[in-house]
């Protein structure tokens, strides 16, 4: 299984996507990050600027359509234990 994501490293993250996704919810387990919510624009262009936005961090996203028009980011926060 892989480690957890320390808090501040999921904070750090759900700064950098509170400008561009209203986040409602969020929940995670080992690297695995999860952010609902509303993005402001469409789909498509809001989650090019999140894959740019994350383009130099070690974070794999991705975006699922939830319930009532609301977003999920699904992310894969990878990060070194040792550092």
């Amino acid at each position: 299984m892989a480690p957890a994501v320390p808090p501040a490293t999921v904070v750090a993250f759900r700064s950098k996507l509170e400008s561009m996704m209203a986040t409602t919810g969020h929940k995670s387990s080992g690297n695995v990050g999860q952010f609902s919510g509303h993005l402001p624009g469409k789909p498509d262009e809001m989650f090019r600027k999140i894959r740019e936005t994350c383009k130099d961090d070690p974070v794999t996203p991705m975006l699922l359509e939830g319930d009532e028009d609301e977003a999920i980011i699904v992310c894969f926060l990878i990060f070194d234990p040792k550092s």
